[in-house]
């Protein structure tokens, strides 16, 4: 018998401002959490929970500490709680996702984000045998517009699809390749080397936060000048497209 799973990473730290206290009871069982101050950090090692088993009291509580803050996982909920109307705080209850995942919670609280303009999320797929259909992965751009994905199989259809279309021909067009993308997560992960060699900076890590990163990535955006950085790659790459050249006309 052959078992799947996705483990899934939430690249994105989710403020905790930016959640309602439903929203994070919700994710916090979708996903496991880590605590990282004024953010969380989800992840699933096996594949996200789509069942959700709980006491009916933190539920309930959760959802009364979330009103007045518009949310489809509020209005999900709510319907279930009319339905569970007879049973007591005590009692277990079983929340059903299969139907509706976890991106609908994360695109509500982009849409509220003052900080976040997107949530990105990774999941690989694995199996315990090696199977063509249990092998690959997947990303996801959550926005407050929309939901992209595209696994694996997408990439490798597009592939088939730019062959087909320039048969004999498949470099007929140059690409573009990125050189460089100014991560806040990236950024973030600099901040404690940065304080430790530097103590006169008087500030500590968790008093740097996510708008203050934000801030500060803009102005660095915009006041860089990448010109010379992609110069130099380019030549390089034009250097190394000769020597390449060179070595497989030699093998010729």
């Amino acid at each position: 018998m052959t078992d799947y799973a996705s483990p899934t990473v939430v690249q994105t730290s989710i403020p905790k401002a930016d959640m309602t206290p439903l929203e994070r009871y919700l994710l916090a069982r979708i996903f496991d959490e880590d605590d990282e101050g004024e953010t969380v950090f989800l992840s699933s090692c096996g594949s996200p929970n789509d069942t959700l088993e709980m006491p009916l009291g933190e539920l309930r509580a959760a959802f009364s500490a979330s009103q007045g803050i518009g949310s489809l996982a509020l209005d999900l909920v709510a319907v279930k709680l009319d339905e569970w109307q007879g049973l007591a705080d005590g009692d277990e209850v079983q929340l059903d996702l299969s139907m509706k995942s976890y991106e609908f919670v994360l695109q509500d609280i982009v849409k509220r984000s003052p900080v976040l303009n997107r949530i990105e999320v990774v999941t690989s797929y694995t199996c315990t045998k090696m199977r063509r259909d249990g092998f690959g992965g997947a990303a996801m751009a959550i926005t407050a517009g929309e939901v992209r994905f595209k696994s694996t199989d997408d990439i490798l259809n597009d592939f088939r699809t730019e062959d087909d279309a320039q048969p004999g021909e498949v470099f007929a067009t140059f690409a573009v390749h990125s050189l460089l993308r100014l991560s806040e997560d990236a950024v973030r992960c600099q901040l404690p080397g940065i304080i430790e060699t530097d103590p006169e900076l008087g500030v500590a890590v968790d008093e740097v936060t996510a708008a203050d990163i934000r801030a500060a990535c803009t102005q660095v955006a915009e006041v860089s000048d990448l010109a010379d950085e992609r110069g130099f790659a380019e030549y390089k790459a034009a250097v190394l497209a000769i020597r390449l050249a060179k070595e497989r006309q030699a093998l010729a």
